[in-house]
This record gives C-alpha cells, structure tokens and sequence, in this order.
C-alpha cells in the first residue's frame, strides 16, 4: 500500500489531474460558459434540432433532455426573425407528449400517430427560454434524411419502446429492471426510487460501473462458449458497445466505458501490469477535454470519486477486515467503505448529509441485484424468442423483487447523517 501510494505521488499524470481537479471545483480555472445569445432570450418562441440524449423523467411533468440546435426563432420588435443556431441547450418537454406511445400512459391512448421523443430525433420546440433551458409547450417532427446512423437509430428507437411495453407486462418488476437494463425510470413503482436513495444505493439505478462490469461478464462468458477464447475479445467488445448504444451515455457510464474499454485493451495486448490509478486519471482528462460540461454533474464527481476510493483503499481495508470476516463479504464490504471514504465530500457539500447506511445495504442489496439482472437479462433473451415464457418468468422475477423492496424499504428507515 505505502509502495502505491509513493508510485502514484511521483506519478506526474496523477498529480497533474490531483491540481487540475483542485482548480476546477474550487473555481480557479472557470469552464468556458457556452451560453452566448445575440437576441434578447425573452425574444425566442421556437427552436429546432437533433435530440442528442434520453428523456429522463424529473418531478415536475417534464422530460428533460439536450438539444444540438440548428435554427432559432424569435420576436424582436414586430418582426419574426428566423436564424441559425449553434451549440447545446437543455429543454424541458411535457410528460403528455414524451409517453404519448409509452405503454399503460393515460396517453398512448389519445394520439396512436404521436412523435417518438428519442436520441437522435430531430424536433421543432415552441414555447420560452429561460436561462438555463427551454420550456417547450408544443413539439413537431422534422423528417430524418435517410442515411445508415438514422437507420440505427430508427432501430435502436424502437427495440426501446418494445423493451419497455414488454417491461410494462411484469408489473413493478419490469419497471425496476427497466431502470437497471435501460436507464428509463418511468415504471419504477411509487417512492421505490426514492427509498433507494434514502438507503444510499443511488448508483444502483444510475447506469454506471457496476452495470456496465455486468454487462462485460455476461458478453465475456457467451463469447468464450461459443468463439473460444480467440475471438472473445471481438465479441465481447461488440457486445458492450451495442449495450452503451442502446442505453445511452451518462457522465459515470461514458466513465466506466472508457476506463473498461482500455483495460479490457490493455489485457488483449497482453501488459504484464496495469496501474488504475494513473489510467483512471487519464480518462479523466479525455473526459474532461471533450465533454467539459459533465465535469460539474454529481454523477460525473460521484463515479470518478467512487472508483478513487476503492483503488486506494480497497486491498488495505480488505486485508484488516479480511482477519475477522468471510473472504467474499470482505472484499465486498472494503469496496463500500472505500467508495464511501472518497464521496463523503462530494455528498456533504451537494446534500449537507451523508448516508453511513450504504455499506451495509450495498452488502445486502447489490448480490440480490445482481441476481436480479442476471435472471432478467436471460429472461429477456429468451422471452423475445418464446412470448409464452414471460409470464412463469414474470413470476419467478416477482419474488424477487419483493425481496429487494423489503430490503430497500428497510434501510431506508436508517436516518442519515446531517451536517
């Protein structure tokens, strides 16, 4: 441990991204605001472009979404004037328009033509600007050119809402691993997500790391079956891409598929040793080179945080534990407090509080988890090519999910500290 610790403060990378990281969230060195308006904001009524990430649900009717522009209209003085537009903006589409084909919304009943809110749709938003995003009131289709990334879109479009309806069919289990599988969180049942929080198990549903490890088992193990170990890195690097595709990137999973892609690289180049550290710090960097505006989000400070924690501190914290308690609860449980020791700043200064209960219910909770997605992910697989599986599988599924309610409901009655 004193070894690694003395590598990576004479590791120029890491102390390079320790400075910058010192700089950037104390405001020293400020990113470049892109927001620039050469008409008054109070002018715009309408702007158009190319959804460039899931709809994400948040409490107040919205979708929230980013927009790429391309045009802008607005009303200065009497006149309408219509201009070009340029950059990333943040709109807010009404919850009614974004499930008008969702199934069991009260309004995929009203409008079987409704647009379908997606990646990579190009739309016409009308309504107000304010200066963070763009409230919309009213949405139009803009017809895609046809070429091969809208085709894949098209595709990946629709696998998303057929997932979803065939989610919609198990209940509050489909919606909990809707949530896990696809990032969509619109069937997760009533105070369930936010027992989870309560519970300091947030990441669970946010799609990060540990989706994206399971994910990377899963294609590694099909591939070795069926290519052998020659071709398993080819299909199993396919796999992970077609999942990242499918689901979409965060701030954490652009992260961890990064970091995961050179490991996995790194391995199938045969390196006798990989330091994690100095890689992690290097992905930081290209993280924050070209995609500058993740670098304030929680879930971007919390995963680089997180994945820190464990690589310092992991194999000290499961060598003193690992003296007194079983090998495989151990590691696990080193994992926790290693995480939890590196974000308890992030979580102080965003919350003002920090949740010690999330070491234990990560013990209890995360093998049930990954039960769950596993069982699910095969259920899926083989739901799809035999529909009259679904519901034994849907029954099996059921109970276990009341057993990770149970456990979550729980924990979630454990009060945080407050600071």
């Amino acid at each position: 441990m004193k070894e690694n610790l003395l590598f990576y403060l004479k590791n120029p990378l890491v102390v390079s991204v320790c400075i910058l990281i010192l700089l950037f969230y104390t405001r020293i060195i400020k990113l470049p605001d892109e927001n620039h308006y050469f008409i008054g904001t109070e002018s715009v009524t309408s702007i158009s472009g190319t959804i460039k990430s899931n709809p994400v649900k948040k409490n107040n009717g919205y979708y929230q979404c980013t927009m790429l522009l391309e045009k802008s209209t607005g009303k200065v003085s009497d006149y309408i004037i219509e201009c070009s537009a340029f950059g990333k903006i943040s709109v807010l589409i009404p919850e009614e328009i974004v499930e008008a084909l969702y199934p069991g919304k009260l309004y995929s009943l009203s409008n079987s033509k409704s647009l379908l809110v997606e990646e990579n749709s190009r739309l016409i938003l009308y309504g107000r600007i304010t200066r963070n995003c763009f409230i919309a009131k009213k949405v139009e289709n803009i017809p895609q050119k046809k070429s091969f990334i809208n085709t894949l879109y098209s595709i990946r479009a629709n696998i998303r809402l057929a997932f979803k309806r065939l989610m919609y069919s198990w209940g509050s289990a489909g919606g909990l691993i809707l949530s896990l599988l696809c990032g969509s969180r619109e069937y997760i049942e009533d105070g369930v997500g936010d027992n989870f929080r309560k519970a300091g198990l947030s990441h669970i549903l946010a799609l990060s790391g540990m989706h994206l490890s399971f994910f990377t088992g899963i294609f590694t193990w099909i591939a070795k079956k069926t290519f052998g170990k020659k071709f398993s890195f080819i299909f199993s690097l396919t796999g992970i891409i077609f999942f990242v595709f499918l689901v979409g990137f965060t701030p954490s999973l652009f992260r961890s598929f990064v970091f995961t892609f050179m490991v996995i690289f790194a391995k199938e180049l045969r390196l006798k040793e990989i330091k994690l550290l100095p890689l992690l710090a290097f992905v930081f960097l290209f993280h924050s080179i070209f995609i500058p505006e993740d670098v304030f989000s929680l879930s971007f400070m919390l995963s680089y945080a997180a994945l820190a924690g464990i690589i310092l501190f992991s194999d000290l914290i499961n060598h003193l534990l690992i003296k007194i308690i079983p090998g495989k609860i151990s590691s696990s449980l080193a994992a926790s407090l290693s995480a939890l020791s590196t974000t308890i700043p992030v979580s102080a200064n965003v919350f003002g509080q920090i949740m010690p209960v999330s070491v234990i219910s990560s013990l209890f909770v995360s093998p049930l988890i990954s039960l769950f997605m596993g069982l699910s992910f095969f259920a899926v697989f083989l739901c799809l090519l035999m529909p009259f599986l679904a519901e034994p599988f849907g029954c099996i599924i059921k109970i276990i999910y009341g057993g990770i309610k149970f456990l979550v409901n729980f924990f979630s009655r454990i009060p945080p500290v407050t600071l």
